[in-house]
């Protein structure tokens, strides 16, 4: 389609949608944190943000799948389906492993940061690492919904998203300590 031939009143809703829609994941990202520091204190509060950052890079490598998937659609729309199909499967055929070596492998993972965070954030980053798999899914489902110009449904996800990611956080962290904020971190993402 020619840059002429796009609704701007279409095109308007739907970066609005994908913008707020990215804050608020960006901003449960950012909340999350200090969620876990009112409550588990600032050492709590490291184990927790190291496991997360560890999660959050895995992801962006199934982010920049998801981007090629976006730039490829874009040339030929109508297959948009088959792609995303391949985009998926590879995706998955990387972060499976990844899932497993976090799981498998989190303590030896956290040890060049000492022996605490070992004792501490194994459990935690073995959940994040089991919600690696749920984020995939999430993740490629954004970016056929941006190929699609479906901002409602980016917006509608990532509203649940948020609700229920400070919502559990809210309420197993005080109970469970870090391993509710990673229960947490997983339930939410397993429902959406």
């Amino acid at each position: 389609a020619r840059l002429e031939d796009i609704n701007r009143g279409q095109l308007t809703r739907f970066l609005a949608q994908d913008f707020f829609a990215n804050a608020l994941f960006m901003g449960a990202v950012a909340i999350l944190p200090l969620i876990v520091l009112s409550i588990a204190g600032g050492t709590g509060n490291a184990y927790y943000y190291i496991a997360l950052t560890i999660t959050l890079a895995l992801e962006a490598l199934v982010a920049n799948a998801g981007m090629s998937l976006t730039v490829e659609s874009a040339f030929a729309q109508e297959r948009l389906r088959g792609l995303a199909r391949v985009v998926l499967q590879r995706a998955l055929m990387l972060m499976v492993p990844c899932s497993l070596i976090l799981i498998v492998g989190a303590p030896v993972i956290l040890s060049p940061f000492g022996q605490d965070y070992v004792q501490e954030a194994t459990p935690l980053l073995r959940l994040f690492g089991l919600t690696v798999i749920f984020r995939t899914f999430i993740i490629i489902f954004q970016y056929v919904s941006r190929s699609r110009g479906r901002g409602r449904s980016l917006l509608v996800a990532d509203v649940c998203n948020f609700i229920l990611l400070i919502g559990l956080t809210l309420v197993l962290t005080p109970e469970y300590g870090l391993v509710g904020a990673g229960v947490a971190w997983l339930i939410a993402n397993a429902i959406i």
